[in-house]
């Protein structure tokens, strides 16, 4: 327990502003800044079956920069999450709500809402002296699954050693109207796109990063200072950051439900994305395939490079090799090979350097430059994923074609 006495020090915990009497197992955080869906998530937890004690936390938060009537909007909202709260909280769901007011124009965001949240639900295990507690990170449009809190308890019994649980995640179709259906269905295509291109072509830690669909223990939180306080993405660079260093299960058993909304509250996600899809008349353009394929043999033979007689330019195509001359990657080569003393340790410090992070970048360079073009999702999904042999009849069969190879595609084992 000292390395987390130690963490809550620097902690952004409310735990004074909260009761936390019912010793929970798992704490789900919720951040929420002018959120008018949010009692659909929490009717939908409130729904599901618990087998420990569980704790809801909300974060109703917004900035110093914020305008008079968001100011207005959130402070009303958290007044009426407090009385809701207390008339829907039981002796086994215990929901809490603070309120995260004027923030810091320099770090207001989702990143430090949802680190406000997890600190707390970090202080609240510290004081119940269980370093072994839950965190599930949700958002406040997201519904879930009945069996959502069996299913995570079960699991977290089951393997014991889990550090980072990844949910499965379906955007919530059936509540979306047509043409923000038609929308939602060509996102979620792109997110399994973008994840079994990198998954193809060999990068071992890809996986979805949604900040609604995933779990982390409370220790393993710890041991890596926390949530980061990006605006937006937050989600991406802290499991990125625990990827690397832990056994990564997901599980299938339970959904979350994501909505499919527009917003441009944030930078980048799922409501710009369909706000830029709406605006381009249901078109939504994606990486080239071939893109995706160029990383193929540099991740296969990544570990050759251990040997001083191996050059970087004979595993590489011309567009990669382009990418890791700009970024001076034979230097980073050169300080893998010092630093470790063998090839699997060498592969996985050589992953530091072309990170999820720096494959992102590499994808960017590539079509900024010309050297690829962005074709449609349709397209693109039919091209890498289907060889262009599958024939089905609408987009929606489509996702459900790709749902199931997201779930069956395994990932590239480190050796």
């Amino acid at each position: 327990m000292e390395p987390i006495k130690k963490y809550l020090t620097k902690s952004y915990s409310c735990l004074n502003e909260i009761e936390y009497n019912n010793n929970p197992a798992i704490i789900v955080v919720i951040p929420a800044f002018n959120e008018s869906m949010i009692l659909n998530s929490l009717n939908s937890l409130k729904a599901a079956s618990c087998a420990s004690n569980v704790m809801v936390l909300i974060v109703v938060n917004y900035s110093e920069r914020a305008s008079a009537n968001e100011k207005k909007f959130n402070r009303i909202l958290f007044d009426l999450l407090k009385e809701w709260c207390k008339l829907y909280s039981t002796g086994q769901l215990l929901f809490q709500v603070v309120l995260v007011s004027e923030m810091c124009r320099k770090h207001a965001g989702a990143g430090l809402a949802r680190r406000t949240g997890m600190d707390t639900a970090i202080d609240v295990f510290f004081n119940n002296k269980n370093p072994d507690g839950v965190i599930l990170s949700l958002d406040a449009d997201t519904k879930v699954k009945p069996n959502y809190f069996e299913t995570v308890n079960a699991h977290f019994n089951q393997y014991p050693d889990t550090n980072v649980l990844l949910i499965d995640f379906h955007h919530d179709l059936e509540a979306a109207p047509q043409e923000l259906r038609r929308a939602i269905i060509l996102y979620e295509l792109y997110l399994n796109y973008y994840v079994l291109g990198s998954r193809l072509a060999g990068f071992p830690y890809a996986y979805h990063t949604i900040g609604s669909a995933f779990a982390v223990k409370a220790a393993a939180y710890v041991r890596q200072g926390g949530m980061n306080k990006k605006h937006a993405g937050e989600d991406f660079y802290f499991l990125h950051k625990m990827f690397p260093l832990y056994e990564n299960y997901r599980t299938y058993d339970t959904c979350v439900y994501p909505s499919a909304r527009v917003s441009l509250r944030v930078p980048f996600g799922t409501g710009p994305a369909m706000h830029d899809i709406l605006k381009n008349d249901l078109e939504l353009r994606v990486y080239h395939p071939d893109a995706f394929m160029e990383l193929k043999d540099f991740y296969l033979n990544m570990g050759d490079l251990f040997q001083k007689t191996v050059a970087i330019d004979n595993l590489v195509g011309k567009v990669l090799r382009l990418y890791l001359s700009k970024i001076d990657f034979n230097t980073k080569i050169k300080e893998a090979r010092n630093n470790t003393s063998s090839r699997a340790q060498f592969v996985k410090r050589l992953l530091r350097h072309f990170d999820a992070f720096q494959l992102v970048k590499y994808l960017n360079f590539a079509h900024e430059k010309g050297y690829y073009k962005r074709i449609p999702v349709l397209d693109a999904v039919q091209k890498l994923l289907f060889q262009n042999q599958l024939y089905v009849d609408t987009n929606y069969n489509l996702l459900m074609e790709v749902r199931k190879l997201e779930k069956t595609t395994p990932l590239r084992q480190l050796r």
